[in-house]
């Protein structure tokens, strides 16, 4: 990766009651070795000390918080919160809770850097994915969701693709085919 793109990686993490893995995740992304500008976390109407926790980080990290105040809830609002509230080229989204490993963060930004992709989706339902920890009903609804996933999305280039899950929760793709402000 070159210079020119250290600081083009927003990464938008949409939260809900996520206090105790705040300060994992970040510590994890932080440890990754890959350079990013800033992380966004979107709060979704938390109860918790989710908020107070990325606050307390914002100090020794480059993190901004985005409360989701008038905005309707949902997962869907707060990417779409944080897409335009992101500074970066390169917008990266991915869970609070952990099942979205920082560690593959690097491969997931190389196909963009490298010009040969517009949009990389992360799928534990691919070759070399896996679903390390989780419980046998956390694997039968994401499973069960998997059933119901679209075939094919139309981006804004020609272009179909075939996605293993409906909603993936761990993608990046440049800011120009994801966002218009």
């Amino acid at each position: 990766m070159t210079d020119s793109f250290a600081h083009s990686i927003s990464i938008i993490i949409p939260t809900l009651n996520e206090e105790e893995n705040i300060a994992p995740l970040v510590s994890e992304i932080a440890a990754c070795a890959v350079p990013f500008g800033e992380i966004l976390f979107v709060d979704d109407h938390s109860i918790d000390e989710t908020c107070d926790k990325v606050r307390a980080l914002a100090g020794t990290h480059p993190i901004r918080l985005i409360e989701q105040d008038g905005a309707g809830p949902g997962l869907a609002t707060a990417i779409m919160l944080g897409a335009r509230a992101a500074r970066g080229e390169i917008l990266l989204v991915m869970d609070a809770d952990l099942s979205h490993p920082p560690d593959r963060i690097k491969d997931l930004v190389a196909p963009l850097f490298a010009g040969t992709a517009d949009l990389v989706v992360g799928s534990r339902y691919v070759k070399g994915g896996s679903t390390p920890g989780w419980p046998a009903w956390r694997r039968a609804v994401s499973r069960a969701g998997r059933c119901l996933r679209i075939r094919s999305l139309v981006f804004m280039t020609p272009c179909a693709v075939s996605l293993p899950s409906v909603v993936p929760g761990y993608w990046n793709s440049r800011r120009k085919p994801a966002v218009s402000k």
